[in-house]
């Protein structure tokens, strides 16, 4: 598998995951060993999610080997909202 495939594997994976969370988990902290630095409070899964759909915005434009300035200017710019399209789940 190259690099392209596993983050497709990856991605379909944790999309299947995250349709099964119910309307009534999005706002459920997150165990003390999820802790992210940057937060002073224990996170909810819907913002763990949103971290990691930021973050997860980028792989398509690093896999097509843009430069880090250019996400967000190649075919991943057509998604609406953030810096490469990623747009918060609420």
């Amino acid at each position: 598998m190259n690099e392209p495939e596993v983050f497709t594997l990856a991605d379909r994976t944790l999309a299947s995951v995250v349709a099964r969370i119910a309307d009534n988990q999005w706002d459920v902290e997150t165990p003390a060993s999820f802790a992210m630095r940057q937060l002073d409070h224990q996170p909810t899964l819907r913002e763990m999610v949103n971290y990691h759909a930021y973050d997860d915005a980028w792989v398509p434009d690093m896999l097509a080997r843009r430069r880090m300035e250019e996400p967000g200017k190649g075919p991943s710019a057509a998604r609406s909202g953030g810096p490469s399209g990623c747009s918060p789940l609420r």
